[in-house]
């Protein structure tokens, strides 16, 4: 592996500005050799404090973001639509060599010196630090230097690789640094999650910070990306772009999750006692609602959030449906129905609808399109209907009474509409993990993020044996997963069983996206007939009739309905590889472009 010591000045003169709180008021903590900092605990954890966040663990649940990025990637990867139509560049292939779309670019260059400080700094053992703390804090950098690599990497490839702080005095083509190959980049990603796993391994961490299984968890996913990269993809630009080595990485990927599996303390969450269908909704629905490791023996990381006076998210007040008249900001997640279809029925069989019978004039009943679904199903979609925290939530969009149209009035017990936010494009929302009590207030939210969990796990040890040549045991941890969702088991594990699988285990989880890139699927199922592939997203558009007590459902262009922005899809071969940018580039000319833009 090349030993890199330099990187453009342009990723570094930026000092990191602290916030105004006392204690890092005292003291710029990235000035290195100031033994008052690196000896005194409560400065290095402030410190490190700020480099998790900077990490972002989770897209779009920062202070601010108002968890704009959170929606765009669900949209991106053809999960649910943005009400708000934001990241078009990213979602309609218009991204160019002025750069990536800022809805969904990672490029931190700052936070990597951060990092690259505190490794150096925390690597001495004659600091005046108790070992075990100094260890524990440097295993953090580790990892959190591993997550940064690994958040860039999957956008652009190989990364100029920077392992200590550079010396600014040095002259600006000094610091210039030319990217390492993309297996050179996991390589190195590999390399610092060993590192993090060996000194943390033993220590009792505070929820929210990172663990020797985090580490390994990491592990198991990068390796994941680059053996699927390896086996799918295609290597360019003398490896800057592209791995060549599928085996070995799957070879890591997999030994990580055995680790995990065999000698972790996790387990799949299910208190589905009675493992009825109703059980098994209920269980899975806590599961994806509790952010407590202690009742949820699943959770690996998690990115924490604690609300008033701390940090919060957004995330709920956004997602909330409108219901029992609370017409704020929620609803902006709008499921498209390819999506609700990838969910099968509950004895096994394929979830897609007979979209003929969908059509104005027919009547249906709710459960006639989605009744007895995968349990996961209603955890993770509300309906019409769906009860949310006690009050329904509808997405009718009149009555009909006596055959005709109505908006106003009650009838049957329902109102003649529901609330249009609801159902602007798809009228299916996404639901999964959302609190179902009242949404709290913008950046008040609580609930944590999960990064890792073991579901993920033994998804990524069935994929890892599935490329590998499975034995058994790959088919034996997917249907592990299958039988807590309270459905059949599968006989065979091959690509299709498995990507399905994994769909519906993670969807809205921040996966499917950055899965279908790593498969080299998103050609086929990210561009959609009117940019010549055969992709649709569509959405529903629900009418009901009092006369009948049933509703009228039709399918609609859940992409681009009438009245809203056009938002056609196209994803080329060059997508697979965000630009680097232009910009970028100017700055620091040893750069190379990624192919074809």
């Amino acid at each position: 592996m090349k030993k890199i010591s330099k990187i453009s000045i342009v990723f570094v003169l930026t000092l990191f500005v602290f916030s105004c709180e006392d204690l890092l008021d005292k003291t710029q903590l990235d000035l290195i050799g100031e033994d008052k900092v690196w000896n005194d605990e409560s400065l290095i954890d402030a410190y490190m404090a700020d480099i998790y966040s900077s990490a972002e663990f989770h897209m779009g649940t920062q202070q601010g973001n108002t968890s704009r990025r959170r929606h765009v990637v669900l949209d991106a990867g053809g999960e649910a639509r943005a009400r708000d139509g934001v990241g078009a560049g990213l979602i309609n292939g218009s991204m160019s060599e002025s750069g990536a779309d800022g809805d969904i670019d990672y490029w931190d260059w700052e936070n990597v010196r951060r990092i690259n400080v505190a490794i150096q700094e925390l690597s001495n053992t004659e600091s005046t630090l108790e070992t075990s703390y100094r260890e524990t804090s440097l295993g953090e950098a580790y990892f959190i230097r591993a997550w940064v690599y690994f958040s860039m990497v999957k956008r652009y490839g190989g990364l100029p690789i920077i392992k200590e702080p550079q010396n600014l005095t040095l002259s600006l083509e000094e610091l210039k640094v030319a990217r390492s190959t993309e297996e050179e980049t996991y390589d190195f990603i590999g390399e610092d999650c060993d590192k993090a796993e060996v000194l943390l391994e033993g220590k009792v961490q505070p929820w929210g910070k990172a663990t020797n299984w985090a580490a390994l968890a990491l592990k198991s996913r990068a390796m994941l990306y680059a053996g699927s990269i390896g086996e799918f993809g295609k290597v360019k630009l003398n490896g800057l772009v592209g791995v060549s080595n599928a085996d070995k990485y799957w070879d890591l990927s997999l030994a990580a999750s055995q680790k995990i599996i065999q000698n972790g303390p996790f387990q799949l969450f299910d208190n589905a006692v009675g493992g009825t269908h109703a059980d098994k909704i209920e269980s899975y629905t806590t599961m994806t609602l509790t952010d407590n490791p202690i009742t949820n023996t699943e959770l690996i990381f998690s990115e924490r959030f604690n609300g008033a006076g701390g940090k919060g998210s957004s995330y709920d007040l956004y997602y909330h449906p409108n219901v029992d008249g609370n017409t704020g900001w929620g609803a902006v997640s709008q499921v498209y129905l390819e999506t609700a279809e990838m969910f099968e029925y509950a004895d096994g069989s394929a979830g897609t609808l007979d979209r003929n019978t969908l059509v104005p004039g027919q009547r249906h009943n709710v459960s006639d399109l989605f009744g007895n679904k995968d349990p996961r199903f209603y955890a993770s979609i509300a309906i019409q209907g769906t009860d949310f925290g006690g009050a329904p939530v509808y997405f009718h969009e009149g009555t009909y009474v006596g055959g005709v149209l109505t908006l106003g009035g009650t009838n049957n017990g329902l109102p003649a509409s529901g609330d249009s936010r609801n159902s602007v494009n798809s009228a299916l929302l996404n639901i999964k993990g959302i609190v179902r009590e009242e949404a709290p207030d913008y950046n008040q939210g609580t609930n944590d993020w999960t990064v890792f969990r073991l579901g993920e796990i033994y998804l990524n040890y069935a994929e890892a044996k599935l490329a590998l040549g499975d034995d058994g045991d790959g088919l034996t941890k997917l249907n592990a997963i299958r039988t807590r969702a309270g459905l059949p088991l599968v006989a065979t594990l091959d690509w299709p069983t498995l990507k399905q699988e994994r769909t519906v285990e993670l969807i809205f989880e921040n996966h499917r996206y950055w899965d279908l890139r790593r498969w080299r699927d998103a050609e086929e199922q990210l561009t959609d007939v009117a940019n010549g592939g055969a992709a649709t997203f569509t959405g529903l558009k629900w009418l009901y009739d009092a006369d009948v007590d049933k509703y009228e459902i039709t399918v609609t262009n859940g992409n681009n309905r009438p009245e809203r922005t056009p938002n056609e899809r196209r994803f080329d071969e060059k997508h697979y590889y965000f630009p680097i940018g232009s910009g970028r580039i100017a700055d620091n000319s040893v750069l190379i472009e990624n192919p074809d833009y």
